[in-house]
């Protein structure tokens, strides 16, 4: 059994090597007789016009017509072609909103006894734009950072309120 198992083992490994080193991918040469063409002194010659590529036959049919020019290899792709990059346009940045200021102002500020002031004072700013958005100015991106600026704001008076207690 294990004689039978190594003889396999290495015949398995030669097959392998001769894939890995002596197999290469086989491309299709043709090779077409050059029409006889009678030179000029007087004209100099043009370079061979391409022949244009015939239509598809029917999957039926058998017979095989080069296309190409004579002696250059045929390739063509074993997989279909990567298609290009989709572009995706950028979304710049929103105009910063009113409001935004008075609430950059409040997270900013680094004095306990003014940050109450500037809190107030964002959370009425940002009331007053939210009544200009239910009048019918609607805009879902800025309702969006309106909420996120609250939670802000929120977390804000709660950090405030618990150093206001310790004291």
């Amino acid at each position: 059994m294990t004689t039978l198992s190594r003889m396999l083992c290495l015949v398995g490994i030669a097959v392998l090597a001769y894939v890995i080193f002596f197999w290469k991918p086989r491309e299709i040469v043709i090779e077409l007789a050059a029409p006889q063409v009678e030179t000029q002194v007087s004209k100099p010659q043009q370079p061979p016009k391409p022949m244009p590529r015939p239509k598809p036959l029917p999957a039926e049919s058998t017979t095989f017509e080069p296309t190409e020019q004579p002696g250059q290899p045929i390739f063509r792709p074993l997989q279909a072609q990567p298609k290009p990059a989709q572009h995706r346009p950028v979304v710049a940045r929103p105009k910063v909103y009113e409001w935004e200021a008075t609430y950059n102002a409040a997270m900013d500020e680094t004095d306990r006894s003014k940050r109450q002031e500037r809190i107030d004072a964002a959370q009425t700013a940002i009331n007053r734009r939210i009544v200009e958005l239910n009048a019918g100015d609607d805009s879902p991106e800025e309702r969006q950072t309106i909420r996120n600026a609250q939670l802000g704001l929120n977390l804000l008076k709660e950090q405030n309120e618990q150093i206001s207690s310790k004291q």
